[in-house]
């Protein structure tokens, strides 16, 4: 009945997330922490869940050394009653967030992702949604050499007393 756990994955080449994977540290006061990390590539399935979620958003980060992200499930790192957490994707190379993938830090007050191909392409057709429901929207950082919102891409960062900061290039 308090803060979500810690829960730390690491693979020695490349990590799967399947459809009917769930890796979840979410607790009733405030999530925890979510980190997946891999030496040559991560792919979160359409169906598959990463959660740090509770009454205040947790933090959730996948990071890859050599190689890229295919992103098409779910990251969560919601704020029931207070603010929305953290998500960070980083890779050197390519991040693709597809068709299906959500990427949410929404809460009272929204939270913050940061999605970074470092010397890659970031493309991104899904949902990034960091709205204040209570408060102003989040911050939303999409960064990589090129990047690209293409077909059904939303970026929300709305809020209810204002909006917050979306970023999308560089610096």
């Amino acid at each position: 009945a308090g803060r979500g756990g810690d829960v730390l994955a690491r693979a020695a080449t490349q990590a799967v997330v399947t459809s009917s994977g769930r890796i979840i540290a979410d607790g009733a006061q405030s999530g925890g922490t979510v980190t997946l990390r891999a030496a040559e590539g991560v792919r979160l399935d359409s169906g598959s869940l990463l959660s740090a979620s509770g009454d205040a958003g947790g933090t959730v980060m996948v990071s890859v050394e050599s190689g890229g992200i295919v992103a098409d499930g779910m990251i969560a790192a919601t704020g029931l009653a207070q603010s929305g957490g953290t998500i960070n994707l980083h890779a050197v190379s390519d991040i693709t967030v597809g068709d299906a993938a959500q990427m949410l830090v929404s809460g009272a007050r929204g939270g913050q992702v940061r999605i970074e191909a470092r010397e890659g392409t970031l493309s991104l057709s899904g949902l990034v949604d960091g709205q204040g429901h209570n408060g102003p929207g989040g911050e939303l950082l999409l960064l990589g050499k090129r990047v690209a919102l293409v077909r059904n891409a939303q970026v929300h960062a709305s809020g209810r007393f204002g909006g917050g900061t979306v970023l999308v290039g560089g610096d």
